[in-house]
């Protein structure tokens, strides 16, 4: 099943801090990281700043399942990922490294 990226919207952001809190689950597997599976997510309002300043992406499945998400902070001449979660049914499928990298997300 191929991905496709675009801009998160707004309706978009129920199915983002859910794919945070799947995919933070992967950290209750190393008891020194637990408190990330059991601490909040991004607020509807952090994720609502980052879609206004076109700032956040999705990566969505053919059948329009949110796979995963990225959000950045412009920095000078470049971004700083604040935040970057991938659903637990899509972990360690290979499709992150190809899209992260040194040229940047990916389309």
């Amino acid at each position: 099943m191929s991905l496709q990226i675009r801009l998160a919207q707004q309706r978009d952001i129920v199915h983002l801090m859910a794919v945070e809190r799947s995919a933070a689950q992967l950290f209750r597997q190393q008891p020194e990281w637990r408190f990330i599976a059991e601490g909040e997510v991004m607020a509807p309002q952090q994720h609502a700043a980052f879609i206004a300043e076109r700032r956040e992406w999705l990566a969505e499945s053919d059948n329009g399942e949110c796979a995963g998400f990225i959000a950045v902070q412009v920095q000078v001449g470049d971004w700083h990922i604040a935040e970057l979660s991938v659903a637990g049914t899509w972990q360690r499928q290979g499709g992150g490294p190809g899209r992260v990298g040194p040229g940047g997300w990916q389309h």
